[in-house]
């Protein structure tokens, strides 16, 4: 007497191969998205941040007295998140105070550099500047 086998539906060892493969490429596909986001969206920030650390830096200008805005200068200073001087810091802050030869106009710019946070160099092509112009207002002598 013999016997017949009855067919088992399933997968194949093949379809179940085939299936893996895919689900390994969308998911590869997919790490590499969220990573890519990730990484820019931590230098959006980074560069937020250095704008926020060179405004800051203006407004301290705005409140100094004209005559001593020249002793904002500095170079290179590194600076933490909050612009305050620290050695561990992923900003790197210049001022450069330029005032013209009458003497009542004052240029401050500052640039602030971004720490290459993979390799630990400095970025000098990534980096956020504002500069503004200061002046002093003497009143006109009353006849």
């Amino acid at each position: 007497m013999t016997t017949k086998r009855q067919r088992v539906g399933g997968f194949t060892i093949v379809e179940t191969v085939i299936a893996i493969m895919i689900l390994a490429m969308v998911m590869g596909g997919t790490y590499q998205l969220v990573y890519s986001t990730a990484r820019l969206t931590q230098k959006a920030r980074l560069h937020f941040l250095a704008m926020h650390i060179a405004n800051n830096r203006l407004e301290r200008a705005r409140n100094f007295s004209f005559m001593n805005l020249p002793l904002m200068t500095d170079s290179n200073q590194v600076v933490n998140d909050q612009g305050a001087l620290d050695d561990a810091g992923v900003f790197r802050r210049t001022t450069t105070v330029v005032t013209n030869a009458s003497g009542n106009l004052t240029k401050v710019t500052v640039k602030v550099n971004l720490k290459n946070l993979t390799t630990g160099g400095w970025n000098t092509n990534e980096y956020e500047s504002v500069s503004t112009y200061l002046t002093v207002y003497t009143a006109k002598p009353i006849p």
